[in-house]
């Protein structure tokens, strides 16, 4: 881990939460020292963050743009395109940081593994609960017809012409896990490095949302994203967030393949008191496993920090 301020450089060892802690109290005391100097070095940390958000998307894009081009003689579903294009983009940032000597995946909080397999539980049940909070409130606002059908086409033509058992996995396991590692495990945490933890997650779950494309896509992927965001942030872990993401899609997913295989849900979502039920319970389940989550989190660095 290096500090550039400028006219030195400061390099540290060790694990990646003495390094944290070093680095952060390194850039306290400086800012401290000289206020002037201290805004003027954060407003240069945020713009490289906001800077290399953008350039990450943007590579994303255009190697979804290029890839699929060149397959489309093959007849690749975009959800393979997708898969594709988000795995060389990964792999690329992998390389890039490991020439700068950052080990990506304890920087990305893929180390240490979890000790515990309790946050994957929470983190499987809010993903569900989640799901059914943002699908019932979402399905109950007084959409237009065309909003509708936009969604609908959207929501099948990723998984058209593929095999469901292979939609499936890709929808459920593979497109959270590589979504997760690049929002998460890249951009959001090296804003967070310049801004505060909340400004961080609200601006990464917008672009998240943003970048879905379809209105009401977008807004089930910012109100995700900012989940998902806060769970990666209490836990300093990514595993909670990609299960929460696999659990939160494998709910959508599995009526979306149904869907495509020609068996219509009109009971689901064709019946407004079943989404109003789907919805008072899936935000009672967020909301305490939330408050779980949170609640326990902030007490166990209270106590930490008393010590």
């Amino acid at each position: 881990t290096r500090i550039d301020f400028g006219d030195s450089k400061i390099d540290f060892g060790g694990s990646v939460e003495v390094k944290d802690r070093i680095c952060n109290t390194t850039i306290r005391r400086y800012c401290e020292s000289s206020p002037r100097r201290g805004e003027s070095y954060m407003i240069d940390e945020r713009t490289k963050a906001i800077g290399s958000m953008f350039f990450i998307l943007l590579c994303y894009i255009l190697s979804y743009g290029i890839l699929n081009a060149l397959l489309s003689g093959y007849h690749a579903d975009a959800c393979f395109v997708q898969m594709l294009s988000g795995s060389f983009l990964l792999y690329m940032i992998w390389k890039r940081e490991k020439k700068k000597q950052i080990n990506f995946f304890e920087e990305s909080r893929f180390l240490p593994f979890p000790q515990s397999w309790k946050p994957l539980g929470w983190a499987v049940l809010l993903g569900i609960g989640l799901n059914c909070f943002v699908g019932g409130f979402i399905n109950l606002l007084p959409l237009s017809d065309s909003m509708v059908s936009s969604y609908m086409e959207a929501s099948s033509a990723p998984v058209r012409g593929v095999a469901p058992a292979m939609a499936f996995v890709i929808i459920s396991i593979i497109a959270p896990f590589i979504e997760e590692c690049l929002f998460r495990g890249v951009i959001l945490r090296r804003m967070r490095k310049s801004m505060d933890d909340l400004a961080a997650i609200a601006l990464t779950s917008t672009v998240f949302g943003l970048l879905h494309g379809q209105i009401i896509w977008i807004m089930y992927a910012i109100i995700l994203g900012m989940v998902l965001g806060l769970v990666y942030v209490l836990y300093d872990s990514i595993y909670p967030a990609i299960v929460l993401h696999m659990s939160f899609n494998l709910v959508s997913g599995i009526p979306m393949i149904l869907n495509q295989q020609g068996l219509v849900y009109r009971f689901t979502y064709g019946n407004p008191f079943f989404l109003f039920l789907m919805m008072a319970g899936g935000f009672t389940g967020v909301a305490v496993i939330l408050y779980r989550i949170y609640f326990k989190s902030f007490m166990q660095k209270t106590t930490t920090a008393g010590r």
